[in-house]
């Protein structure tokens, strides 16, 4: 059995006996002979009028026909392979640009989610130290009032001020630093939620 020839060696021999034989087309007379544009003869009554013809004839005998028919069939079955994974590899990459624009979406909403929570932060910051401000105050108020509440009571009692106006005022001395312990205590409350606001947004962060 004959080994198949390469195929691209089996292309080129038969190229150029095509180039060498005489031109086609090639066609068949009303007495079986073969025969070219212009009436020229191919084959006559003793078969091939040139050898160059004939070897053509045997260069593109059926075994190799069917071998660059086969090569044919393969080659297209590989286009289409290819056109297929082009198609495939086009719809994953408009599959991934239409998730890269989610991300991107997601992306500069996470970005405007960050500045309104450092914009809160701040805020937040401010409002400590505002209430960290009235607390501190507050509690120098509330330590005046009581040395001067402390210092009255003592001039009440050396000069034996005991009468109902003293009482009187002794009483308005203790609802005064009554009222000045609530709004510190108050201050105290509001001072933690500040603070612990400001944690849970860093906590987020």
């Amino acid at each position: 059995m004959t080994t198949p020839k390469p195929i691209d060696t089996l292309v080129s021999e038969i190229k150029a006996a095509a180039e060498a034989a005489t031109p086609g087309p090639w066609m068949m007379s009303d007495r079986f002979d073969i025969v070219a544009k212009d009436d020229n003869s191919v084959t006559g009554q003793y078969g091939f009028e040139l050898p160059e013809d004939a070897d053509f004839a045997i260069a593109c005998n059926p075994s190799n026909v069917l071998t660059l028919l086969a090569e044919i069939e393969r080659l297209n079955l590989v286009r289409r392979q290819a056109i297929d994974a082009a198609l495939e590899a086009q719809s994953q990459a408009s599959s991934l640009s239409a998730k890269l624009v989610e991300r991107e979406q997601e992306i500069s909403y996470l970005k405007a989610k960050v500045r309104e929570t450092d914009a809160h932060v701040a805020m937040l910051a401010r409002e400590r130290q505002e209430a960290l401000s009235k607390l501190v105050e507050s509690e120098a108020g509330l330590i005046r009032a009581v040395h001067l509440a402390e210092k009255a009571i003592k001039i009440a009692e050396n000069d034996g001020d005991h009468d109902l106006g003293a009482y009187d005022r002794e009483c308005s001395i203790c609802v005064d630093l009554e009222a000045l312990r609530g709004e510190v205590s108050g201050l105290h409350d509001e001072f933690e939620c500040v603070e612990r606001a400001a944690f849970e947004m860093d906590a987020a962060k």
